[in-house]
């Protein structure tokens, strides 16, 4: 399965009227690093329980919100990248169509891979 999210767009404003990416911008995310980490990680909690409601057993997990988007907090968010990660995985799941317990987010998955390009 192929799951996309779209994070949130701290710094890339340019472009016309018309530019996805200046017309994504969020002046927000881009002043305030906690607003922007807290949008980032409900980008990942809805691209996970998709691949959850998908019964995908392994994810590889894009630095979504890492690069161009990132903006003023490109160094802070790949630093802080895992640990985001790690506090969804942990997360307890309201609905869990998978037995009667709930279950944490990431025991829905055998392996969770964050694939970084350099």
């Amino acid at each position: 399965s192929l799951v996309f999210v779209g994070g949130p767009n701290a710094g890339a404003s340019r472009g016309t009227v018309a530019s996805s990416t200046r017309r994504t911008f969020n002046q927000a995310c881009e002043a305030e690093y906690n607003l922007f980490r807290e949008c980032l990680k409900a980008a990942l909690r809805a691209g996970l329980l998709a691949m959850a409601m998908e019964g995908c057993d392994a994810v590889l997990l894009a630095g979504v919100s890492t690069g161009l988007y990132a903006g003023p907090h490109k160094l802070r968010v790949l630093a802080d990248f895992e640990t985001i990660v790690n506090e969804l995985l942990g997360e307890r799941i309201a609905h869990n169509p998978f037995g009667s317990a709930p279950r944490s987010l990431g025991e829905c998955f055998e392996e969770v891979v964050w694939t970084v390009l350099r």
